[in-house]
């Protein structure tokens, strides 16, 4: 069987280390994967269509939308949802992608590792500090983060773990 072949996009460089790293380590090993960030939220919301054209021009076989919500309401995210949908649901892309909140910024996820989410502020700041304190880089927080705490104090990781192991991606291993 060929290779399962996955693209993500996001917002921002951090999350784009941010999830690559993480899939490395939570996709099977042979599993093919891009990252393309928009830059921005309203790119995402508005043009993401365009990429997920490219990557199935190259034979993805799923494409992954993630955004930061900035909010932990549930209207709200909701609705960014749903927004975020349309553009995939007027090209008819539904099928081919998954739309994944990050409740509220994807910081927040690794700060899961150091804090119980009641302490965390200001998630950003509070990153960059963490990297700082530990003298580690980004890529090497992720790498050495507790998958399972991160699981355990932060439902929207918990939700995009689960998704991933979802799309029955086959191992050949």
């Amino acid at each position: 069987m060929k290779n399962f072949k996955l693209g993500f996009i996001v917002e921002g460089d951090t999350d784009k280390v941010i999830i690559e790293t993480l899939a490395r380590r939570l996709l099977p090993s042979d599993t093919q994967f891009h990252t393309v960030r928009t830059g921005s939220k309203s790119e995402l919301f508005h043009s993401a269509h365009i990429t997920v054209f490219k990557f199935l021009d190259k034979a993805y076989n799923h494409v992954i939308a993630l955004f930061d919500t900035d909010s932990t309401d549930q209207d709200s995210i909701g609705e960014r949802v749903l927004n975020c949908e349309e553009q995939f649901r007027r090209y008819d892309l539904l099928k081919q992608v998954t739309v994944c909140p990050v409740i509220p910024e994807i910081e927040v996820w690794l700060l899961a590792n150091y804090f119980e989410p009641f302490e965390i502020y200001r998630p950003k700041v509070m990153l960059a500090e963490t990297i700082q304190e530990k003298q580690l880089d980004i890529e090497k927080l992720v790498q050495t983060a507790d998958i399972n705490l991160m699981k355990k104090r932060n439902a929207s990781f918990a939700s995009f773990v689960e998704m991933l192991q979802n799309l029955g991606i086959p191992s050949s291993h």
